[in-house]
């Protein structure tokens, strides 16, 4: 079977199909993305800033990323769920889509900066970690990394809005 028939499959889908034919499913979809993106890049910004030295020095890193670990999973979640929802509606159409295609390199290159991020932190963490204190370079450009991998998912995820018909127009 092909890529193309696995993806009209996945469009036949009965939730694909009411995604498609419905007026108001795919907009509150498309809302509920944007409030899951907010959670997570707004969540994520305010870390990477942290490690930057940018915002929040006055507060330890376990402790910011503590605070606000819930949200940026929350966030995750939500824009997941909707993601997988809303490319289901139009599956062949995101799937050759260029900037989805970048748009998904980048998450998964994010992902892993974000591990790696995570093993860096955990193990120099005793070292640096401290009002006023500036990270470690390996650690500010993770966290540089960050913010211009998901400042780009963005920019591709309006782009992507912008190069695709809506469900149910074109197909």
């Amino acid at each position: 079977m092909s890529i193309d028939a696995i993806l009209q499959s996945i469009n036949s889908i009965g939730l694909a199909r009411h995604i498609q034919m419905s007026e108001a499913f795919f907009p509150n979809l498309e809302a509920l993305h944007v409030l899951g993106i907010t959670l997570l890049f707004g969540s994520i910004v305010l870390i990477d800033l942290r490690l930057l030295g940018v915002f929040g020095r006055e507060r330890s890193y376990p402790a910011m990323s503590r605070d606000l670990i819930r949200w940026t999973w929350l966030g995750f979640a939500i824009a997941l769920i909707t993601g997988g929802l809303m490319f289901i509606s139009n599956a062949a159409m995101y799937f050759h889509n260029t900037q989805f295609q970048f748009k998904l390199l980048l998450l998964a290159l994010a992902g892993i900066n974000m591990l790696i991020l995570e093993f860096r932190t955990i193990q120099q963490l005793p070292a640096w970690d401290g009002t006023y204190v500036a990270s470690p370079p390996a650690v500010r450009l993770a966290a540089a990394l960050s913010l211009t991998f998901w400042t780009s998912i963005l920019i591709l995820g309006r782009w992507v809005g912008f190069t695709l018909s809506p469900p149910g127009f074109g197909l």
